[in-house]
């Protein structure tokens, strides 16, 4: 489906049609949750927006990815000394010190 909508922005008269069919499927196939909200958020996108450019900038983004190389906890001991000892405890809802 992304591929489909990213090669409708670089050929917008050959895919047309084929991307009218994928949306009409993915919309009226609810085996896929997944596949269905996102040919939604395509639609609505392509429909609601004035500028296609707009689209086009949102669509085809480099998405950010989180990396996980270092966690806060291990900066700080203080903090690593205290999630240890309130682990498996009631702390985190009672507040208790």
């Amino acid at each position: 489906l992304a591929a489909t909508v990213k090669l409708f922005f670089q050929r917008p008269p050959e895919m047309q049609q084929m991307l009218g069919r994928l949306f009409k499927k993915a919309t009226e196939d609810v085996s896929s949750q997944d596949l269905h909200d996102r040919a939604l958020f395509y639609y609505r996108l392509l429909r609601s927006s004035p500028d296609p450019n707009v689209a086009k900038s949102i669509i085809t983004s480099q998405s950010m990815t989180m990396t996980t190389e270092h966690f806060a906890e291990e900066d700080d001991s203080d903090l690593r000394d205290a999630l240890m000892n309130e682990f498996n405890t009631l702390c985190t809802v009672y507040r208790c010190k």
